[in-house]
C-alpha cells in the first residue's frame, strides 16, 4: 500500500540550483518557490507498507562522502571498505522475526526542531518494526550526556544513533560506545578521532540559502550599503567550531557582507543569545537600543526558532518589512506561520525536511547491522524557501 509517492525533483519550479564544496565534495542546494511547493518537498521518497524484508520508506540524497566504513565486530571499530554500491540512498525495510532492537539519544526533547526529528523516528520506528528505546542527553547539561552514554553502553545495543550538541563531549561519549564495543551512528558529523557515518544537511549550504535569498530582498528595496546593518544571533555552546551550526552564520556573513558591500562596522559579532526565544529578544533588543543609527536591519540566526524572537524585537523598536528582514532555518511550523503572514519582517528559510530524517538515520542503522557499508556522511540536502506565499505553500504540504 502506497502512503506517499515520490516527487521528483525535475518536476518542480527551480529557481536556482547552486552547487559549492564542503567536506571535499559537491552539495546541491535548491531553490523554491511557491509554484514548486504545490508539488511537494522533493526530499520524500516512497512510504510502503511490507512484510518482512520489504521496503517501508526511501529517501534520496543530495550527496555522500567516503570513504566507506563496515563495522568490524571483533576489532570493534568502523573499517574502510572499498566494496561498497555506486551510489547510497536511505532504505528502510521491515524487520523479520528476529527483530532489531536500537537506541536513540536524542539532544533534547523541547525545541520544536528536536519535537520533529524525534517525532520522525518514532513513525519509521514502528512503520519498520523496530524495538527503539529513546534517551535524552538534555542540552545544554554537561553531565548528563556521559551518564547516558554510559547507561546505552552497559545496555550492549546492536547500534546507537546519537545527536549531541556539544562538540566537546563527543571524544568521551564516542569512547564510551566503542569501548562497549557499540557501533554508533553521528547525526551531525562532528569531527572524531576514530571514524564514525554521520549525516547532516551542510551548514555552508544552509548558510547559503538564507544569503541568497535575503540578498535578493535587500536589492529589491534598493537599500544603501552605508543604511543596512546586520544582527547576528548565535549560540556558542551549541556551536562554535567549524563544521557545526556557527557555519550557517559565517557563510551568511561573509556571502551577505561582501555581496551588499556592507561596511564591515555594521556587521554585528556573533552575539551570545543561547539558542533560546528570550535570550534573542533581551540581545536582540540590547543590540537595536545600542545602535538607533540602524536605519536598515537584517536579522539572522540558524534557527527560525531564534529568528522569530528576534523579529519581535524588531517590531518592538518599530521596524516593519520595508526597513527590516529577518531570516532563519530549520522550517518549524510556528516560523512558517510567521513568514506566512502579510508584510513579515521574517522572510526567509530553509527546510532540511526533518519529518524524515527518522528514515536516514533508522535505514543507516539497519545497514550498519545487517552488515552493509555506509558512507562516512551523508547529506540530506538543503531547500530555502523564500517569501510569504512559499512558507504558506510549504505549511499547507504537512
Amino acid at each position: 500500500m502506497l502512503i506517499n509517492a515520490t516527487v521528483n525533483l525535475t518536476r518542480i519550479n527551480i529557481r536556482s540550483v547552486y552547487q559549492h564544496k564542503e567536506h571535499n565534495m559537491k552539495r546541491g542546494l535548491v531553490r523554491i518557490t511557491a509554484a514548486a511547493m504545490v508539488f511537494g518537498v522533493g526530499f520524500v521518497a516512497s512510504i510502503q507498507a511490507g512484510a518482512a524484508g520489504e521496503i517501508v520508506a526511501e529517501r534520496a540524497y543530495f550527496a555522500s562522502k567516503g570513504p566507506w566504513l563496515l563495522w568490524n565486530k571483533d576489532k570493534c571499530l568502523f573499517e574502510e571498505t572499498e566494496d561498497h554500491p555506486e551510489i547510497y540512498s536511505g532504505v528502510l525495510r521491515k524487520v523479520g522475526a528476529d527483530g532489531l532492537s536500537l537506541v536513540y539519544v536524542t539532544a533534547e526533547s523541547t525545541f520544536q526542531a528536536s519535537k520533529t526529528i524525534n517525532g520522525s523516528f518514532d513513525k519509521y520506528a514502528e512503520l519498520s518494526g523496530i524495538d527503539m528505546k529513546m534517551f535524552d542527553y538534555e542540552f545544554p547539561s554537561k553531565t548528563k550526556p556521559m551518564q547516558v552514554a554510559q547507561q546505552v553502553a552497559a545496555m550492549k545495543p546492536p547500534v546507537v544513533i546519537s545527536s549531541l550538541w556539544l562538540p566537546g563531549l563527543y571524544p568521551q561519549v564516542g569512547r564510551t560506545y566503542a569501548d562497549a564495543c557499540v557501533p554508533f551512528l553521528d547525526m551531525f558529523d562532528i569531527s572524531t578521532t576514530f571514524k564514525v557515518p554521520g549525516f547532516q544537511a551542510g551548514f555552508v549550504a544552509s548558510g547559503l540559502a538564507l544569503a541568497d535569498g535575503i540578498i535578493d530582498v535587500v536589492n529589491e528595496r534598493g537599500w544603501a550599503p552605508s543604511d543596512t546593518w546586520m544582527l547576528i544571533c548565535g549560540a556558542p555552546q551549541i556551536a562554535n567550531e567549524p563544521g557545526t551550526d556557527v557555519d550557517v552564520l559565517t557563510t551568511f556573513r561573509a556571502k551577505v557582507g561582501d555581496t551588499l558591500k556592507l561596511p564591515k562596522n555594521q556587521i554585528s559579532p556573533i552575539l551570545d543569545c543561547e539558542g533560546t526565544p528570550d535570550a534573542a529578544r533581551i540581545v536582540s533588543m540590547d543590540w537595536l537600543t545600542a545602535h538607533p543609527q540602524a536605519t536598515n536591519v537584517i536579522a539572522i540566526s540558524w534557527s527560525d526558532t531564534v529568528t522569530v524572537a528576534m523579529t519581535q524585537s524588531l517590531e518592538q523598536k518599530g521596524y516593519t518589512a520595508e526597513n527590516a528582514v529577518s531570516a532563519g532555518g530549520q522550517a518549524n511550523d510556528p516560523a512558517l506561520k510567521v513568514m506566512s503572514k502579510p508584510n513579515s519582517i521574517f522572510q526567509v528559510n530553509f527546510d532540511k525536511n526533518f519529518p524524515t530524517w527518522g528514515i536516514i538515520g533508522l535505514s543507516m542503522a539497519q545497514d550498519v547491522v545487517a552488515g552493509r557499508p555506509v558512507p562516512s556522511y551523508v547529506d540530506p540536502g538543503v531547500m530555502a524557501v523564500v517569501g510569504p506565499e512559499a512558507a504558506s505553500a510549504l505549511l499547507a504540504t504537512r
